[in-house]
């Protein structure tokens, strides 16, 4: 992420995650990533290793990469609804900024939540 940037000559100047799961270390799989970040721990379906309709085979059992000099920047969380509201608590304990809305204000706090990473940068 930030390395690619810098190569271009951008300076990076935030990361905002939305309704998402946190990176950690070690390539985890998206699988264990949910079981780790859920409240419930991922039990029933959101935890399936195996592909969902909408998903390519091999999705949720596919490790993902860790970049070593990630975060690099500022981050920010924002959640719109309950889902990932473990997540978004994880993300305050990290220092994080956390914004929480309603899908249909979404992009408003997006905004205020870019300009505010913007200035802490």
């Amino acid at each position: 992420m930030g390395a690619a940037q810098r190569a271009a000559h951008r300076p990076v100047f935030g990361y905002v995650l939305v309704d998402a799961f946190l990176p950690q270390p070690g390539g985890p799989t998206r699988a264990e990533l949910e079981r780790a970040q859920s409240p419930e721990g991922g039990v029933g379906d959101a935890a399936d290793t195996g592909s969902r309709d909408d998903e390519p085979p091999g999705y949720r059992s596919e490790h993902l990469p860790m970049v070593a000099d990630w975060p690099d920047a500022p981050c920010g969380y924002l959640l719109t609804g309950p889902d990932r509201a473990h997540a978004a608590r994880l993300a305050r304990m990290r220092g994080w900024t956390v914004r929480e809305t309603v899908p249909g204000e979404a992009a408003d706090a997006l905004r205020e939540l870019l300009v505010e990473l913007r200035g802490t940068g």
